[in-house]
């Protein structure tokens, strides 16, 4: 959280969140659910990093997830 910028937009499924509390609420409840991740690619253009991969929980372990970030200050 130390790198996660006070006045994050985060889009997960059906959500928009907003601000680093609701991101850290949002995480702390889907982080305990990956059992794994697999096949992590990262892209770099600039100020901005896309990461792909699988996460891995009782449900799936093959539903693709992609994250963009954009870099500010060294925080997203």
């Amino acid at each position: 959280m130390n790198y996660v910028a006070e006045d994050i937009t985060y889009r997960a499924p059906g959500t928009d969140f907003h601000g680093k509390d609701a991101y850290r609420s949002f995480i702390s409840g889907f982080a305990p659910m990956l059992s794994g991740i697999g096949e992590i690619a990262q892209f770099v253009d600039g100020n901005r990093v896309a990461l792909f991969y699988y996460p891995q929980t009782a449900a799936t372990s093959t539903a693709p997830a992609a994250e963009l970030f954009t870099i500010t200050d060294g925080k997203s």
